[in-house]
């Protein structure tokens, strides 16, 4: 079970952190982060070029994504004008 300095991981709720003082819920953000950390502390320089432009690359594919949704979108809202006549204007 990871650890990370000075925090014990309780076994009975995976997500929760035990403090001297309190009880912490983490979120699924911080508990990804907390792996990246520990992972970080045995990479090579390599292993974190990857990582970097893997992230870097999901950062533009979503970016992408969204530009084409948005396109959709306002493709479907517009999309009723071709099947009606012009309004005649005097």
């Amino acid at each position: 079970m990871p650890t990370l300095p000075g925090k014990q991981l309780c076994s009975s709720a995976p997500n929760t952190l035990f403090c001297a003082w309190s009880v912490i819920n983490r979120t699924g953000r911080q508990i990804v982060m907390e792996r990246l950390q520990l992972a970080i502390r045995s990479a090579t320089t390599a292993d974190l070029q990857r990582a970097a432009q893997f992230l870097e690359f999901a950062q533009e594919v979503r970016s992408g994504c969204t530009k084409q949704r948005t396109g959709a979108r306002k493709a479907q809202a517009n999309a009723w004008r071709k099947r009606v006549d012009d309004d005649i204007r005097w």
